[in-house]
């Protein structure tokens, strides 16, 4: 993988979604997972346990979110399909991948559902591939819609909210697979940054979109 870009994300819903716009349709898939505010659980808006799944089979799936030595939380699929609340999550899994145009789960329409949760308040995660017929990663877009600790070498400590861009040529991919979005980035003023090991505030960096 190349050097990736990163770019601030500042807490406004709109700005998240219009960040998943210029993403190609023509990319693989989506994953990751949006979880809804806390005040719809103190609210009783949004059943915790219980939530959708886009996954890679074009389907759309009513999921717990319980899983193996942690807290179970109540599973009700009634709650969401008869009494019409939120869902507690919306997780992606490969969303759109090898989907053809009238296959129930694309990727346009995973887009769509993610930027309507992400308006209404819903955060977490995404990251958007594009691939090669052997699914070889060719360019990534990264996404944390909240502040978040990283554990990774490049990314240590307590991150911000961000956007990450990302294309490997060893597998095809360039700048030109991420430029769109981060022409967006610069467009709505988004604070371009690298994460230091020092845990100092980041600092701005030059956009290095077409290596020599």
């Amino acid at each position: 993988m190349n050097n990736p870009s990163f770019f601030e994300i500042p807490n406004d819903s709109e700005i998240m979604a219009q960040l998943i716009e210029p993403i190609p349709t023509n990319w693989s898939c989506v994953s990751g997972k949006l979880v809804a505010p806390k005040s719809f659980f103190k609210l009783g808006r949004a059943s915790e346990g219980t939530g959708y799944c886009l996954n890679s089979h074009y389907e759309y799936r009513v999921v717990s979110d319980n899983h193996l030595g942690e807290p179970q939380k109540e599973f009700n699929p009634f709650a969401l399909l008869v009494g019409l609340k939120y869902p507690g999550f919306v997780r992606f899994d490969g969303a759109g991948r090898h989907a053809k145009n009238d296959s129930l789960v694309t990727l346009q329409r995973a887009k769509e559902i993610a930027q309507g949760f992400l308006r209404t308040g819903y955060r977490g995660s995404l990251w958007f591939n594009k691939e090669n017929h052997h699914m070889d990663i060719q360019a990534k877009v990264e996404i944390d819609f909240q502040p978040w600790r990283g554990q990774f070498n490049d990314e240590p400590g307590d991150q911000p909210a961000r956007i990450r861009l990302q294309w490997n040529s060893n597998y095809g991919g360039g700048g030109d697979n991420v430029i769109a979005v981060a022409d967006l980035c610069e467009t709505l003023g988004l604070h371009q940054y690298q994460p230091t090991k020092q845990f100092s505030p980041p600092t701005r960096v030059g956009l290095n979109l077409h290596p020599a």
